[in-house]
């Protein structure tokens, strides 16, 4: 065989508890100070606030994106700081290939010694269509490249719960680090970016007044910033001050059933083979005698037939039985010397039939929920129409002639 030069190639919506609208009741000001309202880091994504490295899954060190499954769960980490003693949360927004945001999780800490921060996403919807499914239309526009990005913040409320229960308990400095809590609740309920509803927002600007009233007891005013249902609006709707966005994390998602199958070598010149009692030659088979073979694999549990080369055999030093170097003239040769006078590789094997006898095997296949798949080995006999039409793609020998495949030695 003659081989040509091989040439490298280098979801849900986000999350919310209402629609946003302003409330009106205002909790009364307080003089404490607080940051300003949270806005999105504007500098290179390296340098916000928020420290935000390692993002996984990565492949090859991100020379290639990481694949998943359609509907795959898939859990991507990264580590987060940020300076002195704040404390930080962690947002994973998921796009799609459109860049519409289908999933915003916020994220939990599982190494609090390495500042690592984990999250489940799911990539798109689930599906068992294949690709000759009426289904599968709408599986094909949720394949690509996704994104992940991740969102690091400063976590003023619970920075600031940590240390108020500090004060509250020890009686040091009480005033005004309740003062300070209600001027955060009433940002919080105010600000655009946590996404809060109206009946949310009274939660929180009730807190607020409570927590600001200096006639009512001292725990009593603690506890109302930090009862159960502000707790639970931490975690679904967060005051996220200074978020600093990652770079975006790209990873491909693909088709159902891509990430395992079973595969059954198929060869349909022998299947339907037979013994002709007048010559005492084997008559090969072809696409249309070896249809049934399909359905043996089927039953053995396969998901994939596939088929070697199916293609043109050259004549020119083609091997007989048991790898014999010369070939009686019934020998069908190897299927991998590929191209004769009929054809190269765009060719069906007129020994195995047409490509209508081609497509209709392909349609017996797919009606019993198995794909092909056809093997495009690169190998030419010397008999291939592409040595005459392009000697530039092969291998030459020092005399000029092109080199071939010597097996022997």
């Amino acid at each position: 065989m003659t081989a040509p030069h091989r040439s490298g190639a280098h979801a849900a919506e986000p999350d919310s508890s209402g629609t946003s609208t302003r409330s009106s009741s205002r909790a009364k000001k307080t003089k404490a100070h607080a940051p300003k309202a949270s806005a999105h880091n504007t500098v290179d994504a390296r340098f916000g606030r928020v420290v935000i490295l390692d993002i996984t899954p990565s492949q090859e060190g991100d020379a290639f994106p990481a694949r998943v499954e359609i509907g795959e769960t898939i859990t991507v980490s990264a580590q987060l700081f940020i300076e002195g003693r704040m404390k930080v949360g962690a947002t994973a927004v998921l796009r799609n290939p459109q860049g519409r945001v289908v999933q915003r999780r916020a994220m939990s800490c599982v190494n609090a010694g390495l500042d690592r921060w984990s999250v489940r996403l799911q990539a798109g919807k689930h599906s068992d269509a294949l690709p000759w499914d009426k289904a599968f239309a709408a599986v094909k526009r949720q394949l690509g490249l996704w994104s992940v990005t991740i969102e690091g913040w400063e976590d003023r409320y619970a920075l600031w719960l940590h240390d108020a229960a500090i004060k509250v308990q020890v009686n040091d400095d009480v005033a005004n680090a309740l003062d300070e809590g209600a001027s955060i609740l009433t940002r919080w309920a105010e600000d655009a970016d946590s996404g809060l509803g109206a009946r949310a927002k009274k939660v929180l600007l009730k807190a607020a007044r409570d927590i600001a009233d200096p006639s009512v007891d001292i725990a009593k005013r603690f506890a109302a910033a930090d009862s159960a249902e502000i707790h639970r609006l931490h975690d679904s709707n967060p005051l996220r001050d200074h978020i600093s966005e990652s770079q975006a994390k790209v990873f491909r998602v693909q088709r159902p059933k891509s990430s395992f199958a079973s595969w059954y070598q198929f060869f349909p010149r022998s299947e339907g083979a037979y013994l002709d009692p007048r010559s005492h030659q084997i008559v090969q088979g072809n696409f249309l005698s070896a249809a049934a073979g399909l359905e043996r694999a089927r039953k053995e549990g396969f998901d994939i037939v596939y088929l070697p080369p199916i293609f043109p055999i050259g004549r020119s030093n083609r091997k007989g039985r048991n790898n014999a170097l010369i070939a009686g003239p019934t020998d069908p040769g190897s299927p991998f010397g590929i191209g004769s006078a009929l054809g190269g590789h765009d060719t069906v094997d007129p020994k195995l039939g047409t490509m209508d006898d081609f497509r209709s095997f392909v349609g017996s296949a797919h009606a019993l929920g198995l794909e092909i798949a056809l093997d495009f080995a690169l190998q030419c006999s010397p008999d291939h129409p592409w040595v005459k039409q392009h000697p530039d793609w092969f291998r030459h020998k020092a005399d000029g002639s092109i080199a071939f495949a010597e097996n022997p030695p």
